[in-house]
C-alpha cells in the first residue's frame, strides 16, 4: 500500500507545477540530489530508454555535443559559471568528457541492481559534484541573491535536463529517423529514463521531462526563462575553443572544404534545434557567421 501510495504521489508531482509561479520559484531552490530510486520508477521503460540510447547513440552523442552543450552555454544561470571559471576555455576535452559521461549515465544495464549501482549512482555523484560547486569561492564570488536565483537552482537545471533529454530526440525525428507513431513507447522510455536520472541528480519531480507532451511543454516554459541574452556577459572566448576543437577534427579526418567555415556553419545549424538559443548567445543577427570567423582559432 505505501509502496503505492509512493507511486499516486510521485506522478502526481511529475504532472503538476504547470503555473508561471512554479518555474519563477525554481530559480531561488537548489538541487537536493536523492539516494536510490523513485517510487514510481517503471524497470520495463527505464530498460526502452536504455535501449534506444544505444540504439541511437550516434545522433544522441552528436546532439549532446552541440546543441545540448551549448544550450548551458546559453543559459542565464549557466554561462555566468563558465565564465567565471573559465573552466570551458582552458579545457579542450570538456565537451567530449560531458558526452562520454552522459553515455555511462543512460548506458544499458541487464538489471535494476546494476543500473541502481552504476547509472543511478553516478547521476547521485553529478548532483552531489554540482551541489558542491556551489559552494566554491570562484562561483560564490558571482554574489548572486538566493532569494533571487540560487547558484546551481531548479530552473536552469530543468533547463539543462531537458537540452540533453528531449534535444536529441527533436534532432532524431528532424532527421526522420524515429517517429512518435512508430517509436512512441521508446521515445517515451528514454524521457521517463532521464526522470529517473533526474531524480537522483536532485531536480523536482514537477519539472522533469516525465514523458514526450510533458517534456515539450516544460521546455518551452525552461526556454523562455533561460534561455535568454545576457547583456555584458561575453562567450567569445568559449565560442574560440569550441569551434577551434571543431575544425581541428575536421582537419584530422581529412575532410573537404575549409575546416574553419565547417566549424562555423555547422555550430549555427546546430544552434537551430534550440528555439530562442542563437538569441541568448548572441547569434541571431545576419552577421553571426562573419563574426564567428573573425574569432582567432
Amino acid at each position: 500500500m505505501r509502496k503505492l501510495l509512493g507511486i499516486v504521489c510521485g506522478l502526481a508531482g511529475l504532472l503538476s507545477g504547470q503555473t508561471a509561479a512554479r518555474y519563477e520559484a525554481a530559480r531561488a531552490e537548489a538541487i537536493t540530489p536523492r539516494a536510490g530510486e523513485p517510487a514510481w520508477m517503471d524497470w520495463e521503460k527505464v530498460r526502452r530508454g536504455m535501449a534506444f540510447g544505444a540504439q541511437h547513440r550516434g545522433v544522441i552523442g552528436m546532439t549532446w555535443g552541440t546543441t545540448s552543450f551549448y544550450e548551458t552555454l546559453g543559459a542565464r544561470d549557466a554561462a555566468p559559471i563558465f565564465v567565471a571559471t573559465r573552466s570551458l576555455e582552458t579545457d579542450r576535452a570538456r565537451v567530449a568528457r560531458t558526452a562520454r559521461a552522459f553515455g555511462e549515465l543512460t548506458g544499458p544495464q541487464e538489471g535494476v541492481e546494476e543500473f541502481r549501482s552504476k547509472n543511478l549512482l553516478r547521476a547521485r555523484e553529478l548532483g552531489r559534484m554540482h551541489e558542491a560547486l556551489a559552494r566554491t569561492e570562484a562561483i560564490r564570488e558571482l554574489g548572486w541573491n538566493p532569494a533571487e536565483r540560487r547558484l546551481f537552482n531548479q530552473q536552469a537545471y530543468a533547463g539543462i535536463v531537458h537540452a540533453f533529454a528531449l534535444r536529441p530526440v527533436v534532432a532524431l525525428l528532424a532527421q526522420k529517423r524515429v517517429s512518435l507513431e512508430a517509436d512512441r513507447e521508446a521515445i517515451e522510455g528514454w524521457l521517463h529514463l532521464w526522470s529517473v536520472l533526474s531524480y537522483a541528480m536532485g531536480l523536482a519531480e514537477d519539472l522533469m521531462p516525465a514523458d514526450y507532451a510533458t517534456a515539450v511543454r516544460r521546455d518551452e516554459e525552461l526556454r523562455k526563462r533561460q534561455l535568454v541574452p545576457s547583456p555584458g556577459l561575453s562567450r567569445d572566448g568559449m565560442f574560440r575553443m569550441l569551434l577551434q576543437v571543431s575544425a581541428d577534427g575536421m582537419r584530422r579526418r581529412g575532410a573537404p572544404g575549409d575546416a574553419r567555415v565547417m566549424a562555423v556553419e555547422g555550430m549555427l545549424r546546430s544552434l537551430a534545434l534550440a528555439p530562442g538559443l542563437a538569441e541568448s548567445l548572441g547569434l541571431a543577427g545576419a552577421d553571426a557567421r562573419e563574426r564567428l570567423l573573425a574569432l582567432e582559432f
